[in-house]
Protein backbone atom coordinates (compact mmCIF):
# COMPACT_ATOMS: atom_id res chain seq x y z
CA UNK A 1 0.00 0.00 0.00
CA UNK A 2 1.34 3.43 -0.95
CA UNK A 3 0.34 6.72 0.72
CA UNK A 4 1.57 10.20 -0.18
CA UNK A 5 0.81 13.66 1.19
CA UNK A 6 2.09 17.18 0.53
CA UNK A 7 2.48 20.07 2.96
CA UNK A 8 0.89 18.24 5.87
CA UNK A 9 0.54 20.46 8.94
CA UNK A 10 1.32 18.23 11.92
CA UNK A 11 0.90 20.77 14.72
CA UNK A 12 -2.96 20.63 14.85
CA UNK A 13 -2.69 16.93 15.72
CA UNK A 14 -0.88 17.80 18.95
CA UNK A 15 -2.68 18.95 22.06
CA UNK A 16 -2.30 22.52 23.31
CA UNK A 17 -0.67 21.15 26.47
CA UNK A 18 2.04 19.39 24.45
CA UNK A 19 2.72 22.49 22.35
CA UNK A 20 2.84 24.76 25.40
CA UNK A 21 5.24 22.51 27.30
CA UNK A 22 7.54 21.77 24.37
CA UNK A 23 7.66 25.21 22.77
CA UNK A 24 6.71 23.70 19.40
CA UNK A 25 5.49 26.14 16.77
CA UNK A 26 4.85 25.00 13.21
CA UNK A 27 5.60 21.53 11.87
CA UNK A 28 4.98 20.71 8.21
CA UNK A 29 6.10 17.88 5.95
CA UNK A 30 5.66 16.38 2.49
CA UNK A 31 5.97 12.62 2.70
CA UNK A 32 5.24 9.24 1.22
CA UNK A 33 4.92 5.85 2.87
CA UNK A 34 5.14 2.29 1.55
CA UNK A 35 3.35 -0.19 3.80
CA UNK A 36 3.89 -3.94 3.35
CA UNK A 37 1.04 -6.26 4.31
CA UNK A 38 1.26 -10.05 4.39
CA UNK A 39 -1.47 -12.45 5.52
CA UNK A 40 -3.54 -9.59 6.85
CA UNK A 41 -0.89 -7.97 9.04
CA UNK A 42 1.66 -5.21 8.53
CA UNK A 43 5.16 -6.61 8.04
CA UNK A 44 7.08 -3.49 7.08
CA UNK A 45 7.00 0.18 6.23
CA UNK A 46 9.24 2.82 4.68
CA UNK A 47 8.42 6.45 5.40
CA UNK A 48 10.21 9.08 3.35
CA UNK A 49 10.00 12.74 4.31
CA UNK A 50 10.74 14.58 1.07
CA UNK A 51 10.65 18.02 2.68
CA UNK A 52 10.00 18.84 6.31
CA UNK A 53 10.40 21.80 8.63
CA UNK A 54 9.56 22.53 12.25
CA UNK A 55 10.40 25.27 14.73
CA UNK A 56 10.29 25.63 18.49
CA UNK A 57 11.36 28.13 21.15
CA UNK A 58 13.55 27.41 24.13
CA UNK A 59 14.96 29.93 26.61
CA UNK A 60 14.04 32.83 24.36
CA UNK A 61 15.65 31.36 21.23
CA UNK A 62 13.89 29.97 18.16
CA UNK A 63 15.30 26.77 16.64
CA UNK A 64 14.50 25.55 13.12
CA UNK A 65 14.92 21.93 12.00
CA UNK A 66 14.78 21.04 8.30
CA UNK A 67 14.95 17.61 6.67
CA UNK A 68 15.21 16.48 3.07
CA UNK A 69 14.68 12.92 1.85
CA UNK A 70 14.85 11.50 5.37
CA UNK A 71 13.98 7.79 5.46
CA UNK A 72 12.52 5.87 8.39
CA UNK A 73 12.23 2.11 7.89
CA UNK A 74 10.37 -0.45 10.00
CA UNK A 75 10.14 -4.17 9.49
CA UNK A 76 9.28 -7.24 11.50
CA UNK A 77 12.16 -9.15 13.04
CA UNK A 78 10.71 -12.49 14.09
CA UNK A 79 7.98 -11.36 16.53
CA UNK A 80 9.61 -8.00 17.18
CA UNK A 81 10.29 -4.84 15.21
CA UNK A 82 13.42 -3.25 13.77
CA UNK A 83 13.31 0.49 13.05
CA UNK A 84 16.17 2.47 11.58
CA UNK A 85 17.16 5.79 10.03
CA UNK A 86 19.94 4.84 7.57
CA UNK A 87 21.46 8.32 7.30
CA UNK A 88 21.08 11.84 8.73
CA UNK A 89 23.24 13.81 6.30
CA UNK A 90 20.29 15.82 4.96
CA UNK A 91 19.21 17.24 8.30
CA UNK A 92 19.99 20.86 9.17
CA UNK A 93 19.27 22.70 12.40
CA UNK A 94 19.59 26.46 12.71
CA UNK A 95 21.37 26.45 9.35
CA UNK A 96 24.05 23.90 10.28
CA UNK A 97 24.17 20.43 8.73
CA UNK A 98 24.20 17.37 10.95
CA UNK A 99 27.03 14.88 10.55
CA UNK A 100 26.10 11.77 8.59
CA UNK A 101 24.85 9.44 11.30
CA UNK A 102 22.76 6.34 11.80
CA UNK A 103 20.13 5.15 14.26
CA UNK A 104 18.56 1.71 14.71
CA UNK A 105 16.28 0.28 17.40
CA UNK A 106 15.35 -3.40 17.69
CA UNK A 107 12.59 -4.56 20.03
CA UNK A 108 11.98 -8.22 20.86
CA UNK A 109 8.95 -9.00 23.07
CA UNK A 110 9.00 -11.52 25.87
CA UNK A 111 8.33 -15.07 24.72
CA UNK A 112 8.49 -18.53 26.25
CA UNK A 113 12.22 -19.02 25.72
CA UNK A 114 13.23 -15.39 25.25
CA UNK A 115 13.15 -12.39 27.56
CA UNK A 116 12.11 -8.93 26.47
CA UNK A 117 15.04 -7.10 24.85
CA UNK A 118 15.94 -3.76 23.32
CA UNK A 119 18.92 -3.11 21.05
CA UNK A 120 19.92 0.47 20.23
CA UNK A 121 22.66 1.42 17.78
CA UNK A 122 23.76 4.92 16.73
CA UNK A 123 26.70 6.70 15.11
CA UNK A 124 27.94 10.28 15.01
CA UNK A 125 25.81 11.99 17.65
CA UNK A 126 26.63 15.66 18.28
CA UNK A 127 25.70 16.34 21.88
CA UNK A 128 25.09 20.04 21.27
CA UNK A 129 22.38 19.12 18.77
CA UNK A 130 20.66 17.00 21.40
CA UNK A 131 20.72 19.93 23.81
CA UNK A 132 18.60 21.95 21.39
CA UNK A 133 16.24 19.06 20.57
CA UNK A 134 15.56 17.78 24.08
CA UNK A 135 13.20 20.63 25.08
CA UNK A 136 10.72 19.14 22.58
CA UNK A 137 10.40 16.20 24.98
CA UNK A 138 10.35 18.19 28.22
CA UNK A 139 6.65 17.40 28.66
CA UNK A 140 7.70 13.74 29.09
CA UNK A 141 10.93 14.01 31.11
CA UNK A 142 11.28 17.56 32.46
CA UNK A 143 13.90 16.66 35.10
CA UNK A 144 16.16 14.90 32.60
CA UNK A 145 15.92 17.81 30.17
CA UNK A 146 16.64 20.33 32.92
CA UNK A 147 19.74 18.49 34.13
CA UNK A 148 21.03 17.97 30.59
CA UNK A 149 20.66 21.66 29.78
CA UNK A 150 22.42 22.70 32.98
CA UNK A 151 25.41 20.46 32.26
CA UNK A 152 25.79 21.86 28.72
CA UNK A 153 27.12 18.69 27.12
CA UNK A 154 29.24 19.07 24.00
CA UNK A 155 31.39 16.82 21.82
CA UNK A 156 30.81 13.84 19.56
CA UNK A 157 29.65 10.30 20.31
CA UNK A 158 31.27 8.30 17.52
CA UNK A 159 29.43 5.05 18.17
CA UNK A 160 26.78 3.94 20.66
CA UNK A 161 25.50 0.42 21.29
CA UNK A 162 23.14 -0.43 24.14
CA UNK A 163 21.56 -3.82 24.83
CA UNK A 164 18.80 -3.59 27.42
CA UNK A 165 17.34 -6.58 29.26
CA UNK A 166 14.41 -5.18 31.30
CA UNK A 167 13.79 -8.52 33.04
CA UNK A 168 17.42 -8.82 34.19
CA UNK A 169 19.20 -5.49 34.09
CA UNK A 170 22.52 -7.11 35.04
CA UNK A 171 22.66 -8.61 31.56
CA UNK A 172 22.38 -5.20 29.91
CA UNK A 173 25.53 -4.13 28.06
CA UNK A 174 26.96 -0.91 26.64
CA UNK A 175 29.67 -0.11 24.10
CA UNK A 176 30.26 3.61 23.50
CA UNK A 177 33.13 5.72 22.19
CA UNK A 178 33.39 9.51 22.16
CA UNK A 179 35.75 12.39 21.48
CA UNK A 180 36.22 15.94 22.74
CA UNK A 181 33.33 15.63 25.19
CA UNK A 182 32.76 18.27 27.87
CA UNK A 183 30.17 19.12 30.52
CA UNK A 184 29.72 21.46 33.47
CA UNK A 185 29.83 20.33 37.08
CA UNK A 186 26.52 19.09 38.48
CA UNK A 187 26.16 18.34 42.20
CA UNK A 188 28.80 15.67 43.02
CA UNK A 189 29.69 14.99 39.38
CA UNK A 190 32.81 17.00 38.42
CA UNK A 191 33.12 18.94 35.20
CA UNK A 192 35.43 17.84 32.41
CA UNK A 193 36.64 19.06 29.00
CA UNK A 194 38.48 17.57 26.02
CA UNK A 195 37.57 14.09 27.18
CA UNK A 196 38.05 11.16 24.78
CA UNK A 197 37.17 7.61 25.70
CA UNK A 198 35.73 4.18 25.08
CA UNK A 199 33.48 2.39 27.58
CA UNK A 200 32.49 -1.23 27.13
CA UNK A 201 30.94 -3.72 29.53
CA UNK A 202 28.10 -4.75 31.80
CA UNK A 203 27.38 -4.28 35.49
CA UNK A 204 29.45 -7.41 36.13
CA UNK A 205 32.60 -6.39 34.25
CA UNK A 206 33.98 -3.91 31.79
CA UNK A 207 36.63 -1.35 30.97
CA UNK A 208 36.98 2.40 30.46
CA UNK A 209 39.80 3.67 28.26
CA UNK A 210 40.27 7.44 28.52
CA UNK A 211 42.41 10.31 27.28
CA UNK A 212 42.43 13.93 28.48
CA UNK A 213 44.15 16.86 26.80
CA UNK A 214 44.28 20.38 28.28
CA UNK A 215 41.27 19.54 30.40
CA UNK A 216 40.04 21.45 33.45
CA UNK A 217 38.25 19.31 36.03
CA UNK A 218 36.16 21.02 38.72
CA UNK A 219 35.74 18.58 41.61
CA UNK A 220 33.42 20.80 43.68
CA UNK A 221 35.50 21.15 46.83
CA UNK A 222 37.52 17.93 46.77
CA UNK A 223 40.53 20.08 45.85
CA UNK A 224 41.16 23.73 46.59
CA UNK A 225 40.96 24.66 42.93
CA UNK A 226 40.03 22.99 39.64
CA UNK A 227 42.60 20.53 38.30
CA UNK A 228 44.30 21.57 35.08
CA UNK A 229 45.20 18.34 33.30
CA UNK A 230 47.78 18.87 30.55
CA UNK A 231 47.38 15.29 29.40
CA UNK A 232 46.17 12.01 30.83
CA UNK A 233 45.67 8.48 29.57
CA UNK A 234 44.88 5.08 31.01
CA UNK A 235 42.44 2.22 31.36
CA UNK A 236 40.24 1.41 34.35
CA UNK A 237 38.62 -2.02 34.74
CA UNK A 238 35.84 -3.22 37.01
CA UNK A 239 34.44 -6.57 38.07
CA UNK A 240 31.39 -7.13 40.26
CA UNK A 241 30.44 -10.60 41.46
CA UNK A 242 28.00 -11.08 44.31
CA UNK A 243 29.21 -8.96 47.23
CA UNK A 244 32.68 -8.46 45.75
CA UNK A 245 33.72 -5.36 43.79
CA UNK A 246 37.12 -4.95 42.17
CA UNK A 247 38.55 -1.88 40.44
CA UNK A 248 42.01 -1.72 38.90
CA UNK A 249 43.94 0.25 36.33
CA UNK A 250 46.51 -0.23 33.63
CA UNK A 251 48.88 2.41 32.30
CA UNK A 252 47.58 5.41 34.24
CA UNK A 253 49.62 8.47 33.22
CA UNK A 254 48.26 11.88 34.25
CA UNK A 255 50.19 15.14 34.12
CA UNK A 256 48.65 18.19 35.74
CA UNK A 257 49.98 21.73 36.12
CA UNK A 258 51.45 20.98 39.55
CA UNK A 259 51.70 17.19 39.67
CA UNK A 260 52.42 14.10 37.61
CA UNK A 261 51.21 10.60 38.43
CA UNK A 262 51.99 7.37 36.58
CA UNK A 263 51.38 3.77 37.59
CA UNK A 264 48.49 1.57 38.64
CA UNK A 265 46.05 0.98 41.48
CA UNK A 266 43.84 -1.83 42.64
CA UNK A 267 40.78 -1.58 44.89
CA UNK A 268 38.79 -4.52 46.19
CA UNK A 269 35.76 -4.52 48.44
CA UNK A 270 33.88 -7.42 49.97
CA UNK A 271 31.09 -7.58 52.52
CA UNK A 272 33.61 -7.77 55.36
CA UNK A 273 36.42 -5.47 54.30
CA UNK A 274 37.98 -3.35 51.59
CA UNK A 275 41.59 -3.04 50.46
CA UNK A 276 43.33 -0.53 48.24
CA UNK A 277 46.77 -0.99 46.70
CA UNK A 278 48.61 1.82 44.87
CA UNK A 279 51.73 1.51 42.76
CA UNK A 280 52.49 5.00 41.53
CA UNK A 281 55.54 7.00 40.65
CA UNK A 282 54.92 10.71 41.06
CA UNK A 283 56.41 14.19 40.94
CA UNK A 284 54.63 16.95 42.77
CA UNK A 285 55.73 20.60 42.84
CA UNK A 286 52.63 21.94 44.55
CA UNK A 287 50.17 19.19 45.47
CA UNK A 288 46.87 20.56 46.77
Amino acid sequence: MFVTADEVDISPWLSQWVKSNSGLGEAKASLSNWIEISNGRITGSQLQIHQGEMDWRNEGRTHVLKVEDLILRMRRQENGWLADIPYTRKITMDGDEWPDGYLAVLYQPKEKQQDEAWRIRAKNIELERLSALLPLFSFLTPDVVRQWQYRQFSGMVDSFALDLAPDDFKRSAIDISWQNVAWKRWQEIPSVAHFNGHLKGTLQQGALNFALNNSEIDTAGLFKAPLNIEKGTGTVYWQHQGDSLSLWSQGIDIKATSAWVAGDFRYQKTRRASTTVYSFGSECDRCR
